[in-house]
């Protein structure tokens, strides 16, 4: 197959939404970045994306998952620093009730965490629920859009969704004080 012009014609008209699918997993300029060039990179490796027969669903597909790995870096490297500042709060002694120093803007990193949770949640779903999931309940794509993405039927697409929900909301009913989980 011809490459020389595959990138013009596949990849440079999505830019931008393959740009938008990895913002709204890991909502860092950084690890946005680098999460699409990982992804360019796992697309030029595989040029035979360019002679799937839906490649704009394969290419977007290849970015969610990049984005994912990329969260799921993160949350591995905050689940290690955790464990480190645990151990230097044991060695200074509480620095609180909770053991967590109290800081400014409360509300705004209370707001952030819970989205980190759900994000990091998301992450932690089999993939093709994390990718649908992903795709209904936070960018409202529709069933069509999330069937192609995974390339199944919409009916399969709407299983993933719904296993996705459950499971979130089996994971995160902490959250929801009226829960009775």
């Amino acid at each position: 197959m011809d490459t020389s012009g595959s990138y013009a014609r596949f990849i440079e008209p999505i830019e931008d939404q393959m740009i938008g699918v990895i913002w709204r997993v890991l909502r860092d300029p950084d690890e946005s970045d680098d999460a699409l060039q990982d992804a360019l990179t796992k697309i030029w490796g595989k040029r035979t994306v360019f002679g799937h027969p839906n490649p704009k669903a394969l290419i977007l597909r290849i970015c969610i998952n990049s984005a994912y790995d990329t969260l799921r870096r993160r949350a591995k490297h905050r689940r290690d620093q955790q464990v480190l500042r645990e151990h230097a709060t044991d060695q200074a002694g509480p620095s609180g009730a909770s053991g967590v120093p109290v800081l400014s803007g409360g509300d705004v990193l209370v707001e952030e965490e819970l989205r980190q949770q759900i994000m990091d949640q998301i992450a932690d779903l089999p993939r093709n629920q994390a990718v649908a999931a992903l795709m209904r309940l936070v960018d409202r794509m529709p069933y069509a859009d999330i069937a192609q993405a995974l390339g199944c039927s919409e009916t399969t697409a709407r299983v993933h969704v719904t296993r996705g929900r459950t499971r979130l909301r089996e994971r995160l009913s902490h959250l929801n004080p009226t829960s009775k989980g």
